[in-house]
């Protein structure tokens, strides 16, 4: 994301504001240029009744346009009540998120420290990403998730799933056959 977003400032947004992931990230000023990499959730209903920061707190990005120069500000907003309002944090509260927000900002503006947390957060999820394209079943991939068995597709396996993630053509027609295949049983 941090070379997309830099890329799209580089052929001329004049800001990048990011919002899927459910939990919120930091932020750059990149050539003149905010990029907002992460705003978390505005409203998202708690079923669970379990009261999360990163489900129930989100940020609103307010962006102040004048020649080069960067004036982020960001309001932490809290939806994690029963009514699902939406409120404005207030200190100390969003000190803390605020503090967060700014280590956040620090190691994407620090290349090899991001690639590093990057690589260690990925390494340790990656059995269970596989075991997603392995097995539709969430009692079989807790299972080999909580033994030692090694999760692996081979060579010639994963170069073929690659190529359905890095071809925008193979990931369209993929994305399209896995909706086409939800509406058609009409379990969406």
């Amino acid at each position: 994301m941090v070379k997309y977003f830099r890329f799209l400032v580089d052929i001329g947004a004049d800001s990048v504001v990011a919002h899927h992931a459910h939990a919120y990230s930091g932020h750059e000023c990149y050539k003149g240029k905010m990029i907002y990499y992460g705003l978390g959730n505005l409203s998202f209903p708690n079923t669970t009744g379990i009261a999360s920061d990163s489900w129930c707190i989100g940020l609103m990005a307010s962006l102040s346009v004048s020649e080069n120069i960067c004036q982020p500000e960001i309001k932490v907003i809290d939806f994690g009540n029963p009514s699902l309002t939406v409120n404005m944090v207030r200190e100390p509260v969003m000190e803390k998120h605020n503090l967060t927000i700014s280590d956040i900002s620090k190691t994407i503006s620090d290349d090899v420290r991001l690639e590093d947390i990057w690589d260690t957060q990925y390494r340790a999820k990656s059995k269970r990403y596989l075991l997603s394209l392995l097995t539709g079943s969430r009692l079989i991939r807790k299972t080999i998730g909580y033994t030692n068995i090694s999760v692996g597709l081979g060579t010639k396996r994963t170069v073929e799933i690659l190529n359905q993630f890095r071809c925008d053509s193979h990931r369209n027609a993929m994305i399209h056959s896995l909706e086409s295949s939800i509406w058609k049983t009409g379990d969406f």
